[in-house]
């Protein structure tokens, strides 16, 4: 479904030495798959899902989606952020229904189609009970099912998410995992997703990309065999659970020393 082709990005500012952030990164991603990226900070696992985003321009390399090149920004793809980024003024469900008002402007959504499709999201997310309250009145947890089901809202092809769970404390962060794997069971969306978490990529993927540190390159695919559906605390004393994320930690750490080492 989507192809990346010898991916580079290098940052150069004026008066500033250049930095290569991905170099010669090559993959494949199929429909349907949880596919997470996951490496030391400062690895590029940001910079690649921008430019899938079409977010950022690669300096070298092609990408496409169908045979088709990503050039920028597009309805097929939507990201969500480690932030929340909803619009405080708008309640719930307005926030949802944004991006497709917009599409509503050009013609490409009626408004009774907007409704109906709002209110199944609403209702995917567990938030229909609170369509009418603004951001300020929600927690972190149900913020960022807000952002989700926005995203969703255009019914996009792929879904990129970059640490979408990264400042929530430990306990809304479990429980997100187990929703957006609900949610991904229920819509089968292709995800790309970023973490820092050895457990939750482990829990959440199909297969796990481990990122060396900068340039980031892929050093390792990890094919996850555990059974759907997921739950985490029958799963946290399985033997290829602990396994999986002994075998990450020792290869991600050896990235974590090398990143540390060139700082």
């Amino acid at each position: 479904m989507i192809e990346l082709r010898n991916i580079s990005k290098i940052f150069a500012e004026k008066g500033k030495p250049s930095v290569t952030a991905l170099r010669d990164v090559s993959l494949r991603v199929e429909k349907g798959e949880f596919l997470t990226l996951i490496g030391p900070s400062g690895c590029g696992k940001s910079t690649l899902l921008y430019i899938l985003a079409g977010l950022e321009k690669a300096t070298a390399g092609d990408l496409t989606l169908h045979d088709r090149a990503i050039a920028g920004p597009g309805p097929d793809r939507t990201i969500v952020f480690q932030d929340f980024v909803l619009y405080p003024w708008l309640t719930v469900r307005k926030n949802v229904a944004f991006g497709m008002k917009l599409g509503a402007s050009r013609g490409k959504h009626r408004p009774p189609e907007i409704e109906a499709r709002v209110q199944q999201l609403l209702k995917v997310v567990g938030l229909s009970r609170f369509e009418n309250h603004y951001p300020y009145e929600l927690s972190g947890g149900m913020k960022q099912r807000v952002a989700i089901a926005r995203a969703l809202a255009l019914d996009p092809e792929v879904l990129l998410m970059d640490e979408p769970f990264g400042a929530l404390d430990a306990q809304t962060r479990r429980i997100m995992q187990e929703e957006l794997l609900r949610i991904w069971e229920a819509t089968r969306k292709t995800i790309i997703f970023v973490t820092h978490s050895i457990e939750e990529a482990v829990f959440l993927s199909n297969r796990v990309l481990i990122i060396t540190a900068r340039p980031g390159q892929i050093k390792q695919q990890v094919r996850i065999d555990l059974p759907r559906p997921r739950d985490f605390d029958a799963l946290r004393n399985d033997a290829r659970f602990i396994t999986h994320c002994g075998d990450m930690w020792a290869s991600i750490k050896e990235e974590v020393q090398k990143s540390i080492e060139t700082e």
